[in-house]
């Protein structure tokens, strides 16, 4: 069972501790290091008698200086009041005073009077587990309410007042205490030569007193430190000890009033390869005066036949308390691990608006829709940075980051991934995805697509990554001045969105005698070129043929006399038109998209369909191959897959027979297709919740359910009937398509 000490240090006075039969303790037996209690009471009490008296000790103080011919010492009677501890009131002139002695005692009718608590002096060991030890000054001011807060070890605080005196408040600390003593079993114990061991009376042998040290730590975290130490090499007065004849008696401060976690850390010297190093074993738990219990068990042990936990490291003792595994065959208890992830990354660029030329990125990769991602990573433990991590001098390598998990504690670690991207005119690190783990865990999907030790992630659709963020744009470009087609085009620049892949392509002038482009182009990379006439114009018309082994033919025919519309955006054949300019008008301007509607409010329930435009937009009432006439609602298609466009439905809820002035706007969905992938989103505007979303995606127009088509939303591709985020994007992907496809976008959603 554990022990309780209490020092009190007073000249010719006979005491007892707070926890044992009474002693006269003397200071060098004893050796604390703890803060004072600042905490509250405590519901249990001393173990020591009730208090019925204090003996307290008061001199004069004069300019600061306490005078020792003026030491007056008073007994007072204490009472006690919901378990709290009070003096009797003192009656005392106005002025300045200090406590040179306070003891609480115990009557005792058949002896001794018992000291029941006391508070340390200046010097004294036990100084360290109070804020102030003895002397204590105070002052007793006229017509003032005098408190005189004071600290000893295992007392309460009280309060009183009266005009022209003092009173004493007491905080409670009990010290408590556990004795340790162990063995070291040693096979080949000469290898122990130079060691503590070999200075024992017997030298090196195979059973030899083992030669440790206890950290004891106090609600232990990851940064802790321990609250006291001890080991059992020398004595307090620098005298060998080195293990032997006596156990090592750890005392520790227990603050009363709150629940107090105690670990109590076992090292043991040892030989680890040529050197003699204290190295942890074994971890001891208890809670307040609880017994000593195995960490990561819940039975308590029992040491009650000597009070002396006995341990042994190896198997030379049979019956110990503690019997650890001979050593170096078994490891030792763990110690704090250091983890490494690495991070690797693309990110998807939309060349048609976002321009990187000056990033950072330029002049390490070619700036194309697909580039190795520039990033950090901002790691956090259990809510405190460890420092950011960057990719930047190390472009195009993997990003690992090391990080350490602290054996015995939960450790929660936080990892914010910020990529460089354009915002506006500049380049900016913006926070994309924090992963959060515990210990040991490893990050989710990590190593699908790789190295099972990499996360890959992807910035948008042109790559397939352990996880893919959804795609990124500018959301703040900057204002392009730009005109109609006028004269003639002069610049174009395309980018290649037919089926085949690496085409050899040739451009030619409306005569078929001058070549303005040939080459092999991709899907991923637009292509330049300019007119041969004067002022780089290119005429009336531009051929544009397509060549492979199974393809030899005319592919387009584009006008370039501005005498039909020609902006970026627009799609002639396989080819698309990322910008261009013209002889008198400059840039070309991009085709205006249709702008979002107003919104209006509403009330209630409502089903919603993405509506895309009379180009691509059916309603099901007055489509012939719709299997449900009476129902309204649109499918849109049909829509070619391409890495430069990003596709728009406006989002109309209640708009009964494809009237959208019946309806309400209630937000947008768009998506690209690129590589078989159709990558959506779902924007829902302020005021409105999103709950449910059903959208279909197939080479058809309706879905199929069996053999019959239909319009019911609950059989369509993607359904999540739970989709409430209280307007904030919603994200999501379905692969696996081939070809041109049809698109009907269906939600439920709320108004306010």
């Amino acid at each position: 069972m554990k022990r309780f000490l209490y020092l009190i240090f007073i000249i010719g006075l006979v005491i007892t501790s707070c926890n044992k039969p009474p002693i006269v303790p003397q200071p060098e037996d004893v050796v604390f290091h703890a803060t004072a209690n600042s905490y509250g009471l405590k519901s249990s009490n001393c173990d020591n008698p009730v208090a019925d008296y204090a003996l307290i000790t008061i001199n004069t103080v004069l300019n600061g200086v306490i005078l020792e011919n003026t030491a007056v010492t008073k007994t007072v009677d204490v009472f006690y009041l919901e378990g709290n501890i009070y003096t009797n009131t003192l009656k005392l002139d106005a002025g300045n005073f200090a406590v040179t002695q306070f003891i609480l005692m115990s009557t005792n009718f058949e002896g001794e009077d018992i000291v029941v608590m006391a508070s340390p002096i200046e010097g004294a060991d036990y100084e360290k587990f109070v804020a102030d030890a003895l002397p204590l000054k105070f002052s007793v001011g006229a017509f003032l309410k005098n408190q005189v807060p004071i600290q000893v070890l295992c007392f309460t605080p009280t309060d009183i007042s009266e005009f022209g005196f003092s009173w004493f408040a007491i905080d409670q600390i009990t010290v408590r205490e556990f004795c340790f003593f162990g063995d070291i079993c040693i096979e080949d114990y000469f290898g122990y030569t130079g060691s503590l061991y070999e200075e024992q009376q017997n030298g090196l042998v195979h059973d030899m007193p083992a030669i440790f040290t206890i950290d004891v730590y106090r609600n232990r975290t990851p940064v802790s430190t321990p609250l006291v130490s001890y080991n059992n090499e020398y004595t307090e007065d620098g005298s060998d000890w080195f293990g032997e004849g006596a156990p090592l008696c750890v005392q520790y401060p227990d603050f009363n009033g709150i629940q107090d976690n105690f670990e109590f850390v076992l090292s043991i010297l040892v030989k680890v390869d040529d050197s003699f190093v204290y190295k942890p074993f074994h971890t001891w738990i208890s809670t307040d005066d609880g017994a000593l219990i195995n960490f990561g068990e819940t039975t308590e042990i029992d040491i009650s036949d000597d009070d002396i936990l006995d341990f042994v490291l190896g198997d030379c003792v049979p019956d110990a308390d503690l019997i650890l595994p001979p050593f170096p065959d078994t490891p030792a208890t763990p110690e704090a691990v250091v983890r490494s992830i690495c991070f690797d990354g693309d990110i998807c660029v939309d060349v048609n608006s976002d321009d990187y030329s000056g990033s950072a990125y330029d002049g390490m990769t070619t700036l194309d829709g697909n580039m190795p991602a520039i990033f950090k990573i901002d790691v956090k433990h259990n809510n405190v940075s460890l420092g950011s991590y960057s990719n930047l001098s190390t472009y195009g390598t993997d990003l690992c980051v090391n990080y350490t998990d602290y054996p015995d504690v939960v450790d929660k670690f936080e990892f914010a991934l910020s990529i460089l991207v354009i915002d506006g005119t500049t380049f900016v690190y913006k926070e994309f995805k924090t992963w959060t783990i515990y210990d040991a865990q490893t990050f989710p999907n990590m190593g699908n697509v790789g190295s099972a030790s990499v996360m890959d992630f992807v910035l948008g659709n042109c790559a397939i990554g352990d996880i893919n963020l959804p795609p990124y744009t500018n959301p703040n470009p900057p204002t392009v001045v730009c005109g109609e087609c006028d004269g003639d085009v002069s610049s174009l620049t395309l980018q290649y969105i037919g089926a085949l892949n690496n085409p050899f392509v040739k451009v030619m002038d409306d005569k078929n005698e001058e070549v303005l482009f040939v080459g092999y182009v991709s899907k991923t990379v637009p292509f330049t070129f300019i007119g041969l006439k004067r002022d780089n114009k290119m005429g009336k018309t531009i051929n544009i043929y397509v060549y492979d082994i199974n393809y030899n033919s005319l592919n387009v025919n584009i006008h370039t006399s501005c005498s039909q519309d020609i902006y970026a955006g627009m799609t002639f054949g396989d080819f698309y038109v990322v910008a261009g300019e013209s002889s008198d008008g400059g840039a070309l301007c991009s085709i205006e998209l249709p702008t979002d509607p107003e919104p209006s409010p509403f009330d209630g329930d409502e089903t919603a369909f993405g509506y895309g435009g009379p180009a691509y937009a059916t309603c099901f009432l007055n489509d012939n191959d719709a299997p449900d006439n009476s129902r309204w609602g649109w499918t849109n298609g049909q829509y070619s897959a391409s890495t430069t466009k990003t596709y728009h439905l406006d989002l109309w809820a209640g708009a009964a027979d494809c009237d959208q002035t019946k309806g309400y706007y209630v937000g947008t969905v768009t998506f690209t297709y690129i590589n078989g992938t159709v990558a959506v989103t779902y924007n829902i505007i302020d005021g409105v919740e999103l709950e449910a979303i059903h959208l279909y995606v197939g080479n058809d127009k309706y879905p199929l359910n069996g053999l019959v088509s239909t319009v019911a939303p609950g059989k369509f591709t993607y359904i999540d009937d739970d989709a409430s985020d209280g307007g904030i994007d919603t994200y999501f992907t379905i692969s696996g398509l081939s070809g041109a496809v049809y698109i009907i976008a269906h939600a439920d959603v709320k108004g306010d």
